[in-house]
């Protein structure tokens, strides 16, 4: 599995059971917390103790320095495409349930042919999983929902590549698999 998706470097699901943390809906719901502005979109930051709940993300912090946030794009919007200009990887999840109408494309080659068509391909969000995401594909992302999209996302502190962090993840991957409980299937 993971050859694959290190053939399509555009994103990786993580092979762990889905996260559900029932403070990030607190988050999102609370008054008291504002929205910032963060690139175009509107955010509310995540304490790591949240995340340090869940195994995985525990395991993951004793590694990396991030910061956590749950991002927000309101109905019938669409943020176009782009490279993010200060993070090369992240672990993105979409927060909304299954049927909310959003998608979020790749394409890998959009800046390489000539002319306004290019092919890409469909991060199919399954709510409450985690995804590797690569942030140096282009990549835009298009609610067509009756509401707001949400999804929580871990920016790290150092900056490293989408393959090197897929190099990490492989290469510990006996130690993180550990560390994790209610694991249905491992296979990178």
């Amino acid at each position: 599995m993971l050859k694959y998706k290190q053939e399509i470097k555009a994103f990786y699901e993580l092979p762990i059971s889905d996260y559900v943390e029932p403070v990030l809906y607190q988050i999102i719901l609370e008054a008291g917390t504002p929205w910032r502005d963060y690139y175009q979109f509107k955010v509310k930051e995540v304490n790591n103790v949240i995340l340090d709940r869940d195994p995985f993300f525990k395991w993951l912090s004793s590694h990396y320095e991030f910061k956590a946030g749950i991002c927000r794009l309101p109905m019938d919007t669409c943020y176009d495409w782009h490279k993010d200009s200060d993070r090369d990887v992240s672990i993105s999840m979409l927060l909304n349930n299954k049927n909310h109408h959003s998608h979020c494309l790749f394409s890998l080659d959009r800046n390489i042919k000539e002319g306004i068509t290019n092919n890409f391909i469909e991060l199919e969000y399954k709510p409450n999983r985690r995804y590797v995401f690569n942030n140096q594909v282009d990549h835009t992302v298009l609610n067509f929902d009756t509401g707001y999209r949400y999804q929580l996302t871990l920016e790290f502190k150092e900056k490293f590549t989408y393959d090197n962090f897929l190099i990490f993840l492989e290469k510990n991957k006996k130690k993180w698999i550990r560390k994790l409980e209610n694991i249905e299937h491992v296979s990178l």
